[in-house]
């Protein structure tokens, strides 16, 4: 009923019941999709799956003995060919890099909570997870102004111009950061799922900083962290795992800015970058420094290494996949059915 519901025709293309047969779908017939439909995209695949299943079998009834190819039966060739086509179509995805923010208290424990996500082609506008509260409180109190993670590609973004180069940048900050009253340790997450090099040997020029700080000792430390696995979310070494550490750099208390050029091994393409921010303030030793206000900000720019082993070209997102890609191919079916009728064959 649901396939019926989004394509004007039964699950199976044939009569049940009380339904109209002219609703069933046929070679010619046309597909009027609505944007609720096309939201519902994984039950909307699986009925034009069904949809091009029916129209195969008619097509190949009707189809004449003249268009067979000798050994491989009579009219059975060319469908057997668009089915392999169409099969290309529907398997492939088309790919898409998904940005995703959580934390992890240590005084709560338990996984890393996800806070925030969002997928997308890396353009100037995506993807861009961006949480703006006033403040926004975290565990057990921690509060902060603004958290944001985003791919920028080369030429930058809406929010920032990254690290320039010929590779996307992943960035991740924090402002206005302050902690409870009692003190305590947040680890701020970030992961970029979706992360393409031209091969696995990688360097990543990268810049760690902390761009807010209240002067004097007040006892906060944030420890900024990169790591790399093979496509899972928040992957470290300490509460998800999985995660092989690329670069640690420790601020106490002070405003800096490090830039450096690291080296690693991604996993395999596409593969998973995290950042983290390893917020702590010692108010048992400080009890009377000020909470906040901290900022800090991790960059990162992967890049496979010219001529190293694995090497191949950075493939791009792939041009009529998913749903376009189907529809891209009915309509190429349809064309081919007419213009075999308009031709008079048999």
């Amino acid at each position: 009923m649901r396939c019926r519901a989004l394509l004007g025709g039964t699950s199976t293309g044939r009569p049940a019941g009380d339904d109209n047969p002219q609703d069933r779908p046929r070679p010619g017939g046309k597909l009027s999709l609505s944007k609720k439909q096309i939201a519902s995209f994984p039950i909307l695949v699986s009925c034009l799956k069904k949809w091009l299943t029916h129209f195969l079998d008619e097509l190949q009834r009707t189809l004449p003995t003249e268009v067979g190819i000798p050994g491989l039966g009579q009219g059975e060739a060319p469908v057997k060919k668009l089915v392999l086509v169409l099969a290309i179509f529907l398997v492939t995805s088309a790919h898409a890099d998904t940005v995703t923010i959580g934390w992890w208290d240590k005084s709560i424990g338990g996984p890393v909570t996800t806070l925030s996500a969002r997928s997308g082609a890396i353009t100037s506008t995506s993807p861009i997870v961006d949480v703006i509260a006033h403040p926004l409180l975290l565990g057990s109190r921690f509060g902060f102004a603004q958290l944001v993670a985003m791919v920028i590609p080369p030429t930058g973004n809406i929010l920032s111009g990254g690290l320039g180069g010929s590779t996307p940048t992943f960035q991740f900050s924090f402002s206005d950061g302050f902690a409870p009253p009692q003190g305590g340790n947040i680890r701020l997450y970030a992961t970029w799922q979706g992360a393409l090099t031209s091969g696995n040997s990688i360097t990543l020029p990268s810049r760690f900083a902390t761009d807010e700080m209240p002067p004097g000792i007040n006892g906060f430390t944030v420890a900024e962290q990169i790591f790399i696995c093979g496509g899972g979310l928040f992957c470290d070494n300490y509460v998800t795992g999985g995660g092989t550490l690329i670069a640690q750099d420790n601020f106490r208390d002070v405003l800096r800015v490090d830039t450096m050029t690291l080296t690693g091994f991604a996993p395999g393409q596409p593969f998973s970058i995290t950042e983290i921010f390893d917020f702590t303030q010692d108010r048992g030793t400080f009890p009377f420094a000020p909470q906040g206000n901290v900022g800090a900000t991790i960059m990162t720019t992967p890049m496979g290494v010219p001529g190293s082993p694995g090497t191949v070209p950075v493939p791009g997102p792939i041009a009529g996949a998913g749903l376009p890609g189907l529809i891209s191919a009915t309509g190429g079916l349809l064309a081919w059915w007419r213009r075999r009728q308009k031709t008079g064959v048999g």
